[in-house]
């Protein structure tokens, strides 16, 4: 009798100690499973209707969870919430939690566009082509974009607000384009309530000169200042000899800018042409926005660069000559 209980005895001990042999290295494989991390970008669509146990073995396929066992074991570990359909990009470092995680709140790809300040139209398109962003470079060559967004104007040269941009990978870009028109508009229409009684320009010459003064000047205490001088020729009816309207002009320009680029008889010019010309040419941010329609009360009607992104003022066409030489003397300023 004692020699069967020792028997069973043994085999008690033998399948404790085999079951925490196995619960070790079941214990074991699932913190290999945590600690598994994805090894370099991969991306996964999700198609609606995909049960967990697909999508567990798609990430496993793709090594961005180490088990599709132990990730769905996770998935019903963490309580309620549902995994979402869409693209997702799974970046080097994530592990399986984050990994779920996104996944039940739907943090799909993203893609992020930057206009800078002073961009033009056609340097915004070389960026989105860049991006991969062809459908949005397509919707912007839509001849009647402008008018479907109700801008009554023939470029969208103006209208592209400078910002960041940040748009989910799979979506249609024609929906960037509708969002970046609309930011546009929004902070410009925000910025012309703002005007002063009595402001003389429409809100589409305020546009124009917003896009000069934000290609003419990067210092924003100088902006206000510009602004005045440009309101000040306007007023004197006096050509507003603008650089950088000349170089918009101009088709595949190459600097330095010559005597010749500035008689060349384009709209742009605004050497040879009275007034403003006849869009913007650039993308101006906010700050450009309030000084155009903020001009400093100033008695000056030149400025000259001083090659250091600042600029020297003059009311007088004598005292400007004598701050052009001053420039242009070997170290001038």
């Amino acid at each position: 009798m004692k020699l069967i209980l020792d028997k069973w005895r043994l085999l008690a001990l033998g399948g404790v100690v085999l079951g925490l042999a196995v619960a070790g290295l079941v214990y074991r494989d699932f913190r290999g499973f945590l600690s598994h991390r994805v090894a370099k970008t991969t991306e996964l669509s999700i198609a609606k209707g995909w049960g967990i146990q697909k999508i567990a073995g798609e990430l496993a396929e793709r090594q961005v969870v180490a088990s599709p066992l132990w990730f769905v074991f996770l998935d019903q570990f963490h309580g309620t919430g549902s995994i979402k359909a869409g693209y997702y990009r799974f970046e080097p470092g994530e592990d399986a939690a984050t990994v779920l995680k996104r996944l039940r709140s739907g943090d799909v790809a993203k893609g992020r566009l930057v206009i800078a300040e002073g961009l033009t139209v056609r340097e915004v398109v070389d960026h989105m082509r860049k991006a991969g962003l062809q459908e949005a470079v397509t919707a912007l060559a839509d001849p009647a974009l402008p008018q479907r967004l109700g801008a009554n104007v023939r470029s969208l040269e103006g209208y592209l607000f400078p910002d960041t941009y940040i748009y989910r990978v799979k979506d249609p870009k024609d929906d960037l384009v509708t969002r970046i028109i609309t930011q546009g508009r929004k902070v410009f229409e925000q910025e012309w309530l703002t005007r002063p009684t009595g402001y003389a320009l429409t809100a589409y010459e305020a546009l124009i000169i917003a896009s000069m003064i934000e290609k003419e000047t990067g210092q924003v205490a100088e902006r206000s200042h510009v602004s005045g001088v440009f309101h000040n020729r306007l007023k004197r009816k006096i050509k507003l000899q603008s650089d950088p309207t000349v170089v918009y002009g101009i088709p595949e320009f190459s600097g330095p800018i010559t005597r010749a680029h500035l008689l060349a008889p384009t709209p742009y010019n605004t050497y040879v042409n009275q007034g403003l010309p006849p869009t913007p040419i650039c993308n101006p941010g906010r700050a450009s926005i309030h000084a155009a329609l903020h001009p400093d009360e100033t008695e000056d009607l030149y400025f000259v660069a001083r090659g250091d992104g600042t600029h020297l003022f003059a009311r007088t066409l004598p005292e400007h000559n004598k701050n052009v030489a001053r420039m242009h003397r070997p170290g001038g300023g």
